[in-house]
């Protein structure tokens, strides 16, 4: 548990970067916002979400089964990036529904803490996120104009790491 409000901070620039499940699921969701619906609130939508997601874990408890929950979200997000058409209208719901559950396990590094360390690991956890998705959402489309072998090679590995990382996180939080 942080203790100051630079350790706190810095968890919370860590936390969406060393778990594998938040890190690819950022960066889907700035795939899918520059590349598929071309909607550029999407990543503010999923980061607000988080961070209402672990508040609500701060102030409200735990619940069970929610790295299963989390799990899901990959899919359901590639999902969304391979049969986009239908689904672009839904866009949104899916990264408030996704970004509040990853916003709720990243609540479990921070609970009991003071005020200023909550207010810190927000603030990193905001910026991280947000960096990582706008970041990664402009590269990819930048990619997609000018380099179509380029990009499909992109969304070919963005996949299958996604497809890796929700089958092993979904099978460990079976357990």
């Amino acid at each position: 548990m942080p203790e100051t409000f630079g350790s706190a901070f810095l968890g919370g620039l860590g936390h969406p970067v060393i778990g594998m499940d938040h890190l690819v699921a950022v960066l889907l969701v700035g795939f899918l916002s520059f590349v598929v619906t071309r909607r550029l609130m999407e990543p503010a939508l999923f980061v607000l979400a988080s961070l209402a997601g672990c508040l609500a874990r701060v102030w409200f408890g735990g619940l069970p089964g929610i790295e299963c929950a989390i799990a899901l979200t990959l899919p359901v997000m590639l999902f969304m990036m391979w049969f986009h058409r239908g689904l672009a209208a839904r866009s949104g719901l899916v990264m408030l529904i996704g970004g509040s559950l990853h916003g709720y396990a990243y609540g479990d590094a921070i609970v009991g803490v003071g005020s200023s360390q909550l207010f810190a690991y927000l603030l990193g956890l905001t910026l991280v996120q947000a960096f990582l998705a706008y970041g990664f959402g402009a590269l990819s489309g930048l990619l997609a104009e000018k380099s179509p072998k380029g990009f499909a090679t992109l969304e070919n590995m963005l996949s299958a790491v996604a497809s890796g990382t929700a089958l092993v996180f979904l099978v460990t939080s079976l357990r």
